[in-house]
């Protein structure tokens, strides 16, 4: 399993992006089965993908990004299975992507990824210097 971004862009601050991101997980599987997927987070017990602000309280958003994975449009080339996420709100994102086959065999190395998304510059017009 693995997972990819794009635009490929360099992180500010370390994990701090400034446009939106797409994420393309991948999984390699001859009896694959989206609903096999597991998401969940460090902050919340609830299988999804959690997003929080600045002063870490949660950010709504429309995605479900659990049933995205298990739902959506996956594209199959053989034993690889491929789908793609939108991360297009301001937010930290964190969360982790597990998968187990049939036979409850398990990925040896689930995903797992926390970065901010911050594409507004700071407000500025009711600032005063004097």
């Amino acid at each position: 399993m693995s997972i990819s971004y794009s635009p490929e862009e360099t992180a500010n601050n370390g994990d701090h992006y400034t446009q939106n991101r797409t994420a393309t997980v991948t999984i390699v599987e001859h009896n694959f089965r989206a609903s096999d997927i597991v998401v969940s987070n460090s902050k919340n017990p609830d299988n999804v993908i959690y997003a929080e602000d600045i002063q870490h309280n949660p950010v709504n958003y429309a995605k479900n990004y659990q049933e995205l994975l298990r739902n959506g449009t996956w594209t199959d080339d053989g034993d690889t299975h491929s789908i793609t996420i939108p991360f297009d709100v301001d937010a930290r994102y964190i969360f982790k992507i597990s998968y187990s086959d049939l036979a409850d065999n398990s990925e040896d190395a689930p995903i797992t990824d926390e970065f901010c998304l911050d594409k507004n510059p700071p407000a500025t017009s009711s600032l005063k210097v004097t």
